[in-house]
């Protein structure tokens, strides 16, 4: 299995290593450049989803999706990282690369031969360039729709409405936050009822039979057990509205920004801040939109690796800082410890050496777009009066199963 050992020098920092120029040239197809393992390097955890590309382009297929090459990779399952000490697939083809940069296939059995490979004429790369965020604080067509949106779903939400969880008199459907992994955690989080969307039209066009959603459940969730945006008018409008916007998109796989998770808040916390834990969203989520749907505001906490180069919304810190500043002694202390303890938490849970963070300051006719299963994230709601809810439409690629 001399492809096997030779991909793995690529991913396994004990074996033999190549230097990240070696490594770019041997992508970039370069003329007259020998390749070969120079022991000058390896390449980084981060660095996966590259080495898995230059193996997507060299298959031929035309759009890059990390779950088809990992498994292709390794033996692997679907939506869980690429780990080291995974085996290679039988029955899958291997391949190998020379000291001259020459790609060749071997397919599966012992009567099967070499072959050498025409490097691609390009490269479809949907990690290289770096991801961006996008902010825009008002938009005065996007505070009409939204608030349509937000008023459409709590007079429609005690008939037709399919939010998640048991709806018995004692759950309600309710949905509360428990850190199971802090004994000691004393922050205020908050709770909600929460209900999946999907654009009816485009889920029809893909064919797609049941979706997958943003919470604990493993597996593609059925349709019938979501909401058709299109049966809704004020939501149909704002997502035609967001559409327009220039929004990035940071879709990689080509699928499309047509499914949403409404959180609509019970106020159980008003008198409160209350905080949202950070978390890394699912491998299927390439952006997300933040669009509040409610009265009330909130701030989106990012943490972003420093090369990436994004600035921070000077206008969002400033309105951070004063909010702060009229903190009582209690309050302000808690949410130092909220984002020291982020901090620590973001650097455990992402895969990048150095990180920034960012805050966004989300307000009806406001919306954040970002890459929400790169970036750890965590929301502050500050206390609010009763009769103004932190509602909230969390937009996000639509994909599932046949």
């Amino acid at each position: 299995m001399k492809g096997a050992a030779s991909y793995k020098h690529l991913l396994r920092p004990d074996a033999d290593h190549m230097s990240t120029q070696h490594g770019r040239a041997l992508g970039n197809n370069e003329a007259n450049v020998s390749i070969a393992n120079d022991g000058n390097g390896f390449i980084e955890e981060e660095q996966h989803d590259i080495f898995m590309q230059y193996l997507s382009s060299e298959l031929g297929f035309q759009n890059y999706c990390r779950d088809q090459i990992e498994c292709i990779l390794c033996e692997s399952h679907p939506m869980r990282s690429l780990n080291c000490r995974d085996w290679f697939r039988k029955g899958i083809a291997v391949y190998d690369c020379n000291d001259r940069g020459e790609y060749f296939q071997r397919d599966y059995g012992k009567n099967t031969a070499w072959v050498k490979l025409q490097p691609p004429e390009k490269y479809e790369l949907a990690f290289v360039g770096k991801p961006s965020i996008s902010y825009i604080p008002f938009d005065p067509g996007l505070s009409c729709y939204a608030s349509n949106w937000g008023t459409e779903l709590r007079s429609s939400c005690a008939t037709s409405v399919r939010f998640k969880g048991r709806n018995t008199k004692t759950s309600a459907q309710q949905l509360v936050y428990t850190n199971n992994h802090f004994n000691n955690d004393l922050f205020h989080h908050p709770s909600m009822k929460m209900a999946d969307f999907y654009v009816g039209d485009v889920a029809k066009e893909r064919h797609i039979t049941s979706m997958f959603v943003l919470s604990d459940t493993d597996g593609a969730v059925s349709k019938d057990q979501c909401n058709d945006m299109d049966d809704y008018k004020c939501g149909k409008v704002l997502w035609k509205h967001l559409l327009t916007l220039q929004l990035t998109d940071g879709v990689s796989s080509g699928r499309p920004v047509a499914a949403g998770c409404y959180h609509m808040d019970l106020e159980l916390n008003n008198g409160e801040v209350t905080f949202f834990p950070g978390h890394l969203d699912k491998p299927f989520v390439d952006v997300v939109w933040f669009v509040p749907i409610g009265t009330s505001s909130f701030f989106t906490i990012i943490a972003v690796p420093t090369e990436w180069d994004i600035d921070q919304d000077q206008s969002s810190m400033n309105t951070f800082h004063q909010w702060k500043a009229a903190l009582n002694a209690g309050g302000l202390g808690k949410v130092e410890e909220f984002l020291k303890m982020f901090d620590s938490q973001s650097k455990k849970n992402s895969r990048y050496q150095n990180c920034v963070t960012l805050i966004y300051f989300n307000k009806p006719g406001s919306v954040l777009a970002f890459p929400a299963s790169l970036c750890y994230h965590a929301t502050i709601t500050p206390k609010k009066p009763i009769g103004y809810p932190r509602d909230l439409m969390v937009f996000h690629t639509l994909d599932g199963t046949v």
